[in-house]
């Protein structure tokens, strides 16, 4: 019996994938809520579902592109206290480097996509990259400045 899978089934498929199992077994999945007979009507809706996730991927790579060439080559001071051989008294961490990108490009980075090694305890200027999406990686210069 060919069935539409509304939840990962381990062994069986992913979600949203059309599968052919055993009666039994298509029973029991029926009857769990995993799953549905993979009529016209189920595989229209999964066809509509698909497509609007494809269409939701493109619009947030766009996004992301235009997010990208915003910032892309840009550079964002950071002015912090610092002793006089130019070590930070604390870090700079993504956290404070998404904030002030933020700031400054009116945009929403999340400090979860700029990628920093290590946190920023000295003065001077750095390339940070931000991945905006999986194959979208934007490089702005981080300068720190002593206060």
């Amino acid at each position: 019996m060919k069935l539409v899978l509304l939840v990962d089934v381990k062994g069986t498929g992913k979600k949203g994938e059309v599968k052919d199992v055993k009666d039994g077994f298509a029973r029991f999945l029926i009857s769990k809520g995993s799953a549905k007979i993979a009529n016209s009507q189920a595989l229209n809706e999964l066809s509509m579902q698909k497509s609007a996730e494809e269409f939701h991927k493109q619009e947030s790579k766009e996004k992301a592109q235009e997010i990208s060439n915003k910032i892309s080559g840009k550079t964002v001071a950071l002015h912090l206290k610092a002793g006089k051989n130019g070590n930070l008294f604390g870090a700079v961490t993504n956290k404070d480097i998404a904030k002030k990108v933020n700031e400054i490009f009116g945009i929403s980075v999340d400090k979860h996509s700029i990628i920093l090694d290590t946190n920023i305890k000295e003065c001077g200027v750095y390339n940070v990259p931000v991945k905006l999406y999986p194959e979208i990686t934007a490089k702005i210069k981080v300068e720190v400045l002593p206060e």
